[in-house]
């Protein structure tokens, strides 16, 4: 019986020991792992390299701007906004197309010879015969007249050329159109709204700078006193449509916009 007691007690004393020997283990690798969770190991950036060896990156707008700084007419094309050029263009053909419609004496007779070229061969099929029915506001006369207008001006701006040229193609006898500020003046006096009712001031002021562009694109001067003449003229039209707005003229899309 003493033996089989030391036995067991040897027993119970193996495994106490086993238990100890294990218990310090588990709390070495429970402390580790904390360790390594508060310490991650640090990641070590690339090193940068030296300035010197930095290679500079280039700017292709900036390369882009610098070229079109030594083109000439890339400079002329600077000068105005394409909008700006655009709108110049635009307000100018109507001008040609009011003269060639209504004073075509102040054309040079090569070009109104062209233009009624041109007006001889438009085709108003598409108007007259269309493939499927119109539903719009205007008579099939209104729309043949906007084709014809259309069709003629964008022959005009063809001529007149593209922004970054200068205008080379004779088109307005400007000697004899200046002679007179009326000339101008009467074809201010057309630029109404479709209502009847005047447009602003500013619109018609607009006008007066279409023309300037006119002269600069065919590096014309006019004669002396035209300009102060002409400036007398708007500034009655710019009272006038005041005197209107003031009465109650009811704003609107103004010509200047459309086509």
């Amino acid at each position: 019986m003493a033996v089989e007691e030391n036995n067991n007690n040897a027993g119970e004393e193996e495994h106490n020991d086993d238990d100890g020997a294990a218990a310090p283990m588990d709390v070495d690798n429970d402390d580790t792992r904390e360790e390594v969770e508060r310490d991650p190991i640090p990641q070590v950036a690339a090193a940068a390299p030296p300035a010197a060896a930095a290679v500079p990156l280039i700017n292709l707008n900036l390369e882009a701007i610098r070229q079109r700084f030594s083109d000439h007419r890339e400079i002329l094309l600077s000068s105005r906004g394409d909008s700006t050029f655009c709108n110049h263009q635009r307000e100018n053909t109507k001008l040609i197309f009011y003269l060639y419609e209504n004073n075509h004496q102040f054309l040079y007779d090569q070009f109104y010879r062209e233009l009624q070229q041109v007006d001889g061969i438009i085709d108003y099929d598409h108007i007259t015969h269309p493939r499927r029915c119109y539903n719009g506001n205007w008579t099939e006369g209104e729309r043949i007249a906007k084709h014809r207008e259309h069709y003629l001006r964008t022959h005009i701006c063809t001529v007149l050329g593209e922004a970054g040229t200068r205008a080379t193609r004779q088109t307005i006898k400007l000697d004899a159109f200046t002679d007179d500020p009326e000339h101008f003046i009467n074809f201010i006096t057309t630029r109404i709204k479709e209502t009847g009712g005047l447009m602003k001031p500013g619109v018609y002021g607009g006008y007066k700078s279409n023309l300037m562009f006119l002269f600069k694109r065919y590096r014309y001067i006019p004669r002396a006193g035209y300009s102060v003449e002409l400036k007398e003229y708007m500034d009655g039209v710019k009272r006038i449509a005041n005197e209107a707005r003031a009465a109650g003229e009811v704003s609107a899309c103004c010509l200047i916009c459309e086509d």
